[in-house]
């Protein structure tokens, strides 16, 4: 059974003349092509490796951009405004306000 829906969805799908079909079915089957696509291309690129892998580079980038921001803010006299921004953003994850403004005066 599960060979035949396969079979159906990475072959058969696209032996169909939609021409020919009534405008329901049509709809239908151009519904269900278009999943088969999006599905095998999120399996065959690797899209939920490259989205974790992309969350990970950008949870890292955050400490040096901060650290950038709060030297320039220091210079003009803003650090406790941008302090402030920060644990209003973050309100409710006041922990990960505190160790991005730790590493990012460490720095």
């Amino acid at each position: 059974m599960f060979e035949r829906v396969r079979s159906f969805l990475l072959y058969d799908i696209w032996r169909f003349d939609i021409k020919r079909m009534p405008w329901l079915k049509r709809l239908a089957l151009w519904i269900v092509r278009v999943l088969s696509l999006s599905i095998r291309g999120f399996l065959n690129n690797r899209c939920s490796i490259r989205a974790s892998s992309l969350t990970f580079f950008s949870l890292l980038s955050i400490v040096p951009i901060a650290a950038v921001v709060f030297g320039i803010s220091q210079g003009f006299g803003l650090d406790k405004r941008l302090e402030a921004l920060l644990f209003e953003q973050l309100s409710g994850q006041e922990a990960v306000a505190r160790r991005i403004l730790e590493f990012s005066k460490a720095m």
